[in-house]
């Protein structure tokens, strides 16, 4: 021999030889062998072909030579698939594959099952998912029956086009020779191409049938079923379909980021118990980071459906990874609070802001407005929750101005003066929004002479801190309309231009409104200066105009004919 054919590492030394004999065409010493095993020179002695156990031994001696040969033949095949460095060129592969097989059949050693299990192989390093069936009919013509690794094999490869038929085709073939085909590895080559071909009612029929037939999906499995769920955005199902097999916090760590992937699907669908549970297993469990966009996206979840343990939660690892605290995150946790009804812990969120460096503002109320503006009782249980508030001095402006704001809206005048008088006793600071708030309230109840000493004494006073905008004035104006007398709304009307200020559209409404229904000849001065103002007329205040403005002597003529006629 010149050369040894033991089995190797898998080394570059190993991948150069094997490509150098591929290009070689000199006599190897395969070749040599094959003269070996069917010639009887090679310094044998001459054989009595009439000795019949003479001719036996030496068939004996090539048949264990044609088998070594055989069995290194597969060793250098299986070396040829494994190395990292000729696999590089799936066609150098398989050329080298094909050359051993052509030394096989020129030293007329038959080929074996382990033989077309490495030619397949060699085919699918190219994808040449044409040459499996052919290799199966091949394989019965020699009276070969193809092992259960050779249709694995060719599941796997079948799997890569997505070609459910010709996989369909090599189940039929594997039951024909007896192999079991509900195992393990043959799902999961049909869920590869299930993923690949993105049949998602086939891959949960087919984890019933798993389930029916006893068979335990491995991970990898599942996998396949939440990458294919979460591409064609059903976060959901591949939720309970998972949390059903008991296998939700059960991935590998390298597969941690199937958690956040899952999480982050859920929270952009709205998902609530999706997120609910994703965020204790990815975050709180297993220490994932979740980044500030999707921090946003949970919050809204939990603020929809009134999460506010999960808000709460959300805020406090935002803080941990060193986000800066904004409005934005604070505004959907103070709207999870309000819809549970905890009013205050909603309203101390608002106390909590500010200490975070967080300014709250309106905007950040609105939803506990709207909550309160549509429950007259709420309102109580909020302003019963400011006076706890008051106890731990946790009382912010806002809280307090929304609370005197729904007592306005809801035509709760007393209470709301009873609450503005408190701001001393639960050390507030009244500001402008104070002020609208307490303005509201005498405008539902015309209180006019209150609403102008609180002007007076917060705005027009010595309180330098308290300055008015349009806002303010236009309430001014707004509260004079609500008057019998109303010539005051012209001074503040008139002030509010002298300060630079634009009246509001909805003070000039009820300016217009208030002197159409007292015919007041000044109605067409305000309608050119509402016109100015880029403020279109509506059609419910040009009927209410029509409705109060006298007719003229020709429409009263013009109307008595019309009933005469009829008589």
């Amino acid at each position: 021999m010149t050369r040894s054919y033991q089995k190797q590492t898998y080394s570059t030394n190993l991948a150069a030889a094997t490509i150098k004999e591929h290009n070689n065409t000199t006599i190897t010493t395969a070749q040599e062998e094959t003269r070996f095993v069917n010639t009887d020179d090679n310094k044998q002695p001459a054989r009595n072909h009439n000795d019949s156990s003479s001719s036996d031994s030496i068939q004996k001696i090539n048949n264990t030579r044609a088998d070594r040969f055989l069995e290194k033949t597969h060793i250098k095949m299986k070396e040829t698939l494994e190395s990292p460095i000729v696999n590089n060129s799936g066609k150098l592969t398989l050329d080298i594959i094909q050359g051993s097989i052509r030394k096989l059949k020129k030293a007329k050693i038959p080929l074996t099952a382990t033989t077309y299990e490495y030619m397949l192989q060699a085919y699918a390093n190219v994808s040449r998912v044409d040459r499996i069936m052919p290799l199966i009919a091949q394989m019965y013509r020699k009276g070969i029956q193809p092992s259960s690794d050779f249709f694995y094999h060719a599941l796997k490869l079948a799997s890569r086009p997505a070609d459910p038929i010709l996989q369909a085709s090599i189940l039929e073939e594997m039951k024909k020779c007896g192999h079991d085909i509900k195992t393990t590895g043959v799902y999961s080559y049909l869920f590869r191409c299930m993923r690949n071909n993105g049949e998602l009612e086939r891959m949960i029929d087919t984890l019933e049938e798993m389930h029916n037939e006893n068979v335990t999906p491995p991970l990898y499995i599942y996998r396949q079923f939440l990458d294919l769920c979460l591409e064609v955005q059903e976060p959901g199902i591949a939720y309970n379909l998972l949390k059903d097999a008991g296998i939700l916090d059960s991935f590998a760590a390298y597969q941690k980021t199937k958690y956040m992937d899952l999480l982050r699907s859920g929270a952009l669908m709205g998902l609530h118990p999706v997120v609910k549970d994703m965020w204790k297993i990815a975050v709180l469990d297993n220490d994932i980071k979740p980044d500030e966009g999707l921090c946003h996206y949970i919050l809204h979840v939990a603020a929809d459906h009134g999460d506010s343990a999960l808000g709460s939660d959300v805020i406090r690892v935002i803080g941990k990874l060193g986000f800066p605290y904004k409005g934005s995150h604070f505004a959907p946790l103070v709207e999870a609070f309000a819809t549970t009804g905890n009013w205050k812990s909603t309203l101390q969120v608002l106390h909590l802001m500010r200490k975070a460096g967080v300014i709250p503002t309106q905007e950040t109320t609105r939803s506990i407005a709207s909550k309160l503006g549509q429950d007259a009782d709420a309102i109580r249980i909020a302003r019963a929750a400011l006076d706890e508030l008051k106890e731990e001095n946790a009382v912010d402006i806002l809280a307090f101005n929304v609370i005197i704001h729904a007592f306005a809206y809801n035509n709760q005048y007393a209470d709301a003066m009873e609450t503005f008088s408190k701001a001393t006793e639960m050390q507030v600071k009244i500001n402008i929004e104070t002020i609208h708030a307490v303005l509201d309230a005498c405008i539902h109840a015309k209180e006019a002479n209150v609403g102008i000493k609180i002007f007076n004494q917060y705005v027009m006073g010595g309180n330098k801190s308290i300055k008015a905008d349009t806002t303010t004035m236009s309430k001014m104006v707004t509260l004079m309309c609500t008057q019998e007398d109303y010539e005051d709304a012209f001074k503040y009307l008139e002030l509010m231009k002298t300060m630079g200020f634009v009246p509001l559209r909805g003070c000039y409404y009820m300016l217009v409104k208030k002197l159409a229904s007292h015919q007041d000849s000044r109605l067409s001065i305000a309608l050119e200066e509402m016109k100015a103002c880029g403020y279109q007329m509506s059609t419910f205040l040009q009927g209410h105009i029509d409705k109060h403005t006298p007719l003229t002597e020709e429409e009263e003529k013009e109307i008595r004919q019309n009933r005469n006629k009829r008589r």
